[in-house]
């Protein structure tokens, strides 16, 4: 039941949007699927977070805009609307159990300066988290990865219909131990977030472990042949974003 209320808020929140900028990454998909990944260091994005006052999260969203201003430089659009599940839980809120997540839209700008984009992303994501109608359609889950992709896929199935977002963005902070399977250490870790069975060919998946960023970037076979492309700029988005940013002392 509370899952059903969940989905209804978001469609109601989804009525009152205009449609997404039209873009090759809302093609009409099969079922056959392409992955790629890239990795960063998790200290880079920290250092774009104190520089700016924003979020981990708001960060990694820069990072998808710099990241697809480049692979979308063909569709001439100048932002593109993710879907993000984010913890909408208040200062107030910490001695309940279970984390509040909800599902939002965002603008992602692909035009701009970096850290413009950083600030513009941070700013529009404070003024969404505070919406009433944001919380309202929040569950209330349990503290487990799959909270987020449990979220997308109610919000999805919510909004399926009218083109409303690009894509999703999920972001999962992992544990930043070294985790080892028989003796051997596990390098990096990749999530990988499900389509939109109807019209989305791109998702993105983030996580964080022992120190590291790991996107995993998941899309249509036909839709997005060159996804390995969108990979490669993920990595350079994060090398130019760290490169805006001063020096740390």
């Amino acid at each position: 039941r509370e899952v059903r209320g969940a989905g209804e808020v978001l469609g109601e929140l989804a009525k009152r949007r205009p449609l997404a900028p039209e873009t090759r990454l809302n093609e009409t998909i099969g079922s056959r699927r392409r992955f790629t990944t890239a990795h960063g260091s998790l200290e880079d994005v920290k250092r774009v977070r104190r520089a700016t006052g924003a979020t981990v999260n708001d960060v990694l969203l820069a990072i998808v805009a710099l990241a697809l201003e480049e692979y979308l430089a063909s569709d001439h659009v100048d932002h593109v609307v993710a879907l993000v599940p984010v913890s909408v839980r208040k200062e107030e809120d910490k001695g309940e159990l279970g984390n509040h997540i909800s599902t939002v839209f965002v603008d992602l700008p692909l035009t701009g300066e970096p850290l413009e984009r950083v600030a513009a992303i941070s700013a529009s994501m404070k003024e969404v988290k505070e919406s009433s109608a944001v919380r309202a359609g929040a569950l209330i889950v349990g503290a487990t990865g799959l909270a987020p992709p449990l979220v997308s896929s109610i919000a999805v199935r919510a909004m399926a219909g009218p083109r409303l977002f690009n894509l999703v963005v999920s972001n999962v902070p992992g544990p930043q131990a070294t985790f080892y399977l028989a003796g051997a250490p596990m390098l990096e870790a990749y999530p990988a977030v499900p389509l939109n069975p109807r019209n989305q060919a791109l998702s993105i998946g983030i996580l964080s472990y022992d120190g590291g960023i790991g996107f995993g970037l998941q899309a249509d076979r036909e839709a997005l042949p060159d996804v390995d492309d969108a990979g490669a700029a993920v990595k350079r988005a994060l090398e130019r974003l760290a490169g805006a940013c001063p020096a740390a002392d």
